[in-house]
């Protein structure tokens, strides 16, 4: 069984990027390597982790809202994603059955 190669890229600068390539890193492994300086220096922000995590928590709670409006089962997230159903669009739900809309 063959494992497939991981695919990556980063998104920087065309000068930031020409520079890199001069330094011999461009491929995935290298630009990985500059990705997670990046994280790391983020991570090492602590002002930066707490507004990020306020954000995702605020947002997370205004989706967790509308599915709850929309009545879509949803798991109890405390991540930066939730699962959720999808609504039932068969053409036997709801008065509008068959009318198209």
């Amino acid at each position: 069984m063959a494992i497939p190669k991981l695919v990556t890229f980063s998104l920087v600068p065309r000068a930031l990027a020409g520079s890199l390539r001069k330094q011999g890193i461009g491929d995935a492994e290298s630009l990985g390597r500059l990705n997670i300086a990046a994280a790391s220096a983020a991570l090492a922000d602590s002002a930066h982790v707490s507004q990020i995590r306020s954000s995702v928590a605020a947002e997370r709670t205004k989706w967790i809202t509308v599915l709850d409006e929309l009545t879509l089962a949803h798991t109890d997230s405390q991540a930066s994603f939730i699962f959720s159903t999808q609504a039932d669009r068969s053409p036997s739900r709801g008065s509008n059955a068959g009318s198209g809309r």
